[in-house]
């Protein structure tokens, strides 16, 4: 689901995304990951499903702007899908400790998670590296 943007060290980003959240995802292969519950450092704050929608990138034009199932919190950089915050400016967020919350992009930005890709009007808006 990524795409490179050149000034984004995605191993570095990777690497301190398990500091911060923990150690959580198990990779069974290609298609099979699972999150463990009980690795999570902070699971109030882990976003693990939200409202998306697929950017300008997607393979039919006429699903742009539309809602899709496509969303991983360690992979947000892409113009294939992100989080749409189509609720006044709002999107809403199922974390892992079983609470919901609607919340501004920048408020997602704070949260543990740092969700930083967005689809606005089918296009891609993503806040500026303000950290990993």
């Amino acid at each position: 689901m990524a795409d490179y943007d050149g000034d984004y060290d995605y191993t570095t980003a990777a690497r301190k995304k398990k500091e911060r959240l923990g150690d959580f995802v198990l990779k069974v292969d290609d298609r099979s990951k699972y999150y463990k519950l009980n690795r999570m450092k902070k699971p109030s704050g882990t976003a693990l499903l939200t409202d998306t929608a697929f950017g300008n990138a997607a393979a039919d034009e006429r699903n742009i702007g539309l809602g899709c199932w496509k969303f991983t919190a360690f992979d947000v950089n892409s113009d294939y899908a992100g989080v749409a915050p189509r609720h006044g400016d709002r999107a809403n967020l199922a974390f892992a400790d079983g609470h919901g919350q609607s919340l501004g992009i920048h408020q997602m930005h704070e949260t543990p998670s740092r969700i930083r890709g967005f689809i606005i009007a089918g296009e891609r808006y993503q806040i500026p590296y303000l950290d990993f």
